[in-house]
């Protein structure tokens, strides 16, 4: 897999305009990690994963698009679920929701990978609300 870069270095490398980038980011194309606010916190795109989204069929396009969204999806679903908890002792909960999101994500892409092999791997980034929830788990 290609390493992931910012838009400007991913759109050269993919031989198009950064704005026909995000044109296709916004269609669904697979982001690697999306920016935050501050400085060193832009959108990373990879444009191995672009380039099999442009060749997918529409089926596929549409799992590919899927499958981009449920880290991201069910990070902010575990950390609502760790907000509304009461009564239980937040670091081993913590601990418990960042492995549930893991191998739940992890099960849903084996499953979405089933019906289409271009569906990624889990990125190694961890979504914020996870890293967050790491963190509080090791005190």
């Amino acid at each position: 897999m290609t390493d992931a870069l910012p838009i400007a270095a991913a759109a050269r490398a993919l031989g198009i305009r950064p704005g026909t980038l995000r044109r296709w980011m916004r269609e669904g194309c697979p982001v690697a990690s999306r920016g935050q606010r501050g400085r060193g916190h832009a959108v990373l795109v990879d444009p191995e994963a672009v380039r099999t989204w442009r060749a997918a069929d529409q089926r596929d396009q549409v799992l590919l698009e899927l499958a981009g969204d449920v880290p991201r999806l069910l990070a902010a679903a575990i950390d609502d679920a760790y907000r509304q908890a009461q009564g239980i002792d937040k670091r081993k909960l913590g601990e418990i929701l960042a492995a549930t999101w893991f191998v739940g994500a992890n099960a849903l892409l084996d499953h979405l990978r089933a019906r289409c092999a271009a569906v990624p791997q889990l990125p190694p980034e961890l979504p914020a609300q996870i890293d967050r929830l790491r963190k509080i788990a090791r005190g």
